[in-house]
């Protein structure tokens, strides 16, 4: 059974019909509050149903205005079904995967079946995708991650949580970028919102994005295809 992992760390569909690069990490175990609540809902995200915006920009400096943006939707309905919505500089790709048939389309056009899922995987190492590849691909978490405040988000009860990483080049000469992200969790243990923010080091360059999750009422249905005359 194909699985599609999603990991609030960065999450992001990755491009339509591209593979991820294989990635050798090392890490050291961080066996905080913080980093245990943000794992333990990661993992529940294989076993419900829901949808995911992600609303990514860049920026050539930390105050600045955004140089890039793109706007990123996934849905899942385990085991087998899925829709991947990517919106970047005015076109719109959506994608739906059912029970093992792939459907797709740009814009408003009409639906195609095609015959191998342009989806491969979905989560942190797309991270590494969007900012090229670390050659040395190490990550050492740098500090323990701690609880922020309890607070309220549409009506839910949540506490936040900081993380903090670093993935560093382990090449000679490499370079290394500081990742933050705040993640709320609700009572139900599950992820509603998570803000990363992440900076190469002696750059003022860096990148921000904001996940919103829904739970209530997720569905993918299979599209229906145009009817094609002979």
């Amino acid at each position: 059974m194909k699985k599609f992992y999603i990991s609030a760390a960065f999450f992001a569909v990755v491009a339509l019909g591209s593979t991820v690069p294989a990635i050798a990490q090392k890490s050291k175990v961080i066996g905080d509050e913080a980093v245990a609540a943000a794992g333990l809902a990661e993992r529940k995200l294989d076993n419900v149903a829901f949808r995911v915006v992600l609303t990514t920009e860049w920026f050539a400096e930390r105050d600045g205005e955004a140089f890039n943006r793109s706007v990123e939707t996934f849905t899942a309905v385990q085991p087998d079904r899925f829709q991947s919505i990517s919106e970047v500089n005015g076109t719109r790709i959506e994608t739906i995967v059912v029970e093992g048939r792939t459907f797709r389309r740009t814009n408003d056009d009409e639906w195609e079946s095609v015959a191998t899922p342009p989806i491969k995987r979905a989560g942190s190492q797309s991270t590494t995708l969007r900012f090229g590849a670390f050659e040395g691909g190490a990550v050492f978490p740098a500090g323990n991650g701690k609880f922020v405040a309890r607070g309220t988000i549409d009506g839910q009860e949540v506490t936040q949580y900081e993380t903090r990483k670093v993935l560093a080049d382990s090449t000679p000469g490499g370079s290394a970028r500081v990742e933050t992200s705040q993640v709320w969790i609700n009572n139900d243990g599950l992820i509603v919102r998570k803000v990363t923010e992440q900076q190469t080091t002696g750059e003022p360059r860096f990148m921000r994005s904001v996940a919103l999750y829904m739970y209530d009422n997720i569905k993918v249905e299979e599209p229906i295809l145009p009817v094609r005359e002979n």
